[in-house]
């Protein structure tokens, strides 16, 4: 795997990073929801540091998905994805809700 486990093995599955300090809460909001309604083990990055910075450090601990909270998203109620590829995807709250309920499945 050279570091990279299934996300259902990972020991932090998501990682999730406000763009700004004011950000904090509704970011703080995503993560107990991921959590607690899904069980995923989710961090929040409310550190003070740039968002490449805490990308690098997600990305150093093969984080699986990093959850980028910025103006827009909360705006339109969208989440961002950025896997641990650097490949960035948006999607809906339902969409978003419907892709983590798969995070924890794991086939034999």
């Amino acid at each position: 795997y050279t570091g990279h486990l299934p996300v259902a093995l990972t020991p932090v599955q998501a990682v999730v990073l406000p763009i700004t300090d004011g950000l904090n809460n509704h970011a703080s909001h995503l993560q107990d929801m991921l959590v607690k309604k899904y069980g995923v083990r989710a961090e929040l990055d409310a550190s003070s540091n740039r968002l490449q910075h805490k990308i690098a450090v997600a990305q150093t601990r093969h984080v699986p998905a990093m959850i980028v909270v910025g103006n827009k998203e909360v705006t339109s109620d969208t989440v961002s994805i950025r896997d641990k590829n650097g490949v960035t995807t948006n999607h809906t709250r339902a969409e978003f809700e419907a892709l983590v309920a798969t995070w924890n499945a794991f086939e034999f």
